[in-house]
């Protein structure tokens, strides 16, 4: 695979503007980007939405307030400073229209967008995602994070869409050797590390949880849904991140995975960090996961509950099986670049298209043509 360098002949500035809430989305693709020969701007906007939680969620869910105002301000000041080449909009949707326009004016850097979450899907009249759409049609790139999302970006004017997959953080998510103290809190025969919410996790964690597996379960809302089910007993249910989320998959002999209705997943990170962590995955059999990994081979997959207990209960006593299987999906994220700095790459490689595309049409590209509206 060719380096970013390569491609571009020239090392390009990167500026990435987002709420860099979480180590495992922005900071983790800066460093990406950095490992790809990129330098890096960070406009990190969260703090501008201060002081207080309340107010940062207030403005983050409406999209409107003085934080807001200055989170656009900020962007185009950090534009006219370091004059990047590229800007990446990290689910960004507190950002204007009229900015873009002022960014390209500003230094004639290329606006890419790009959000983990579904703004096309059952959540797509709230506001937020209302704001994030109208920028669409002024960006030069979205990235889609799923495959659906793609003809929808499309439709709602982008000039040009192109997939980026979620990502495992190398550094983090990587195989551990668990003391006897953490063997304690940890060790399973099947873990779930994921939120809860009203789909079809309910009744297949409730499956697993009769099958008796010794089953952990970690993360947030469970206990809104627990009334009568059998995790109820198992509360509190805590949220993990960070080394406490990788120790929780590496305890387990199997980690399973859920994906969530809501955002219309066909897959998930998860799906890159359980196998980089060296535990065999078990997820729903989706065609978006049977072209990631090899069934049988890099991952176990269900298709209902009958067959998730089935293969827990099997691969939690076939020990050679299961050391297998989590070999082969290591094996499979680390040769196929499923890490940061592998999706960095895809998005320096298509940012670096746009430029080609601009130098064999004389400076001019369909990405340049002005828009109405």
């Amino acid at each position: 695979m060719s380096s970013p360098q390569l491609i571009l002949n020239k090392t390009p500035t990167v500026l990435v503007a987002g709420d860099f809430a979480h180590s495992f989305y922005e900071p983790a693709f800066c460093d990406g980007l950095r490992q790809c020969g990129a330098k890096v701007v960070e406009l990190r906007v969260r703090p501008l939405f201060g002081p207080g939680e309340l107010l940062q969620r207030a403005q983050t869910k409406y999209c409107i307030g003085p934080g807001v105002v200055l989170a656009n301000a900020m962007l185009l000041a950090k534009c006219r400073q370091f004059a990047p080449d590229y800007v990446l909009a990290w689910r960004a949707p507190w950002l204007f229209p009229s900015t873009i326009r002022l960014v390209r004016r500003a230094c004639n850097a290329r606006i890419a967008l790009y959000n983990n979450d579904d703004p096309f899907g059952p959540d797509r009249d709230f506001r937020i995602w209302q704001n994030f759409r109208r920028g669409i049609p002024f960006a030069d790139i979205c990235f889609a994070y799923r495959k659906i999302n793609i003809d929808e970006y499309s439709r709602a004017g982008a000039r040009r869409v192109r997939l980026l997959r979620s990502f495992f953080v190398s550094p983090l998510h990587r195989p551990l050797e668990l003391d006897h103290e953490l063997l304690e809190r940890f060790s399973c025969d099947v873990v779930f590390v994921g939120h809860c919410e009203p789909d079809r996790r309910l009744d297949l964690m409730d499956a697993l949880l009769a099958s008796g597996l010794h089953v952990r379960i970690f993360g947030s809302d469970w206990d809104t849904y627990a009334s009568g089910r059998r995790w109820e007993r198992m509360l509190p249910i805590n949220l993990l991140y960070g080394e406490g989320y990788v120790r929780a998959i590496a305890g387990a002999k199997i980690a399973v995975v859920f994906l969530s209705t809501r955002n219309r997943d066909q897959y998930t990170r998860r799906c890159f960090e359980i196998p980089a962590i060296g535990t065999m995955m078990l997820a729903p059999r989706t065609d978006e996961i049977l072209s990631l990994f090899d069934e049988g081979a890099e991952v176990a997959c269900f298709s209902d509950a009958q067959e998730l207990v089935e293969k827990a209960v099997w691969y939690a006593k076939n020990d050679a099986e299961r050391a297998r299987i989590a070999a082969g999906g290591r094996s499979r994220c680390l040769r196929d670049g499923y890490d940061a700095a592998g999706r960095a790459r895809e998005f320096l490689a298509e940012m670096a298209a746009l430029d080609r595309e601009r130098h064999v049409s004389g400076g001019l590209t369909r990405q340049d043509l002005p828009i109405r509206g």
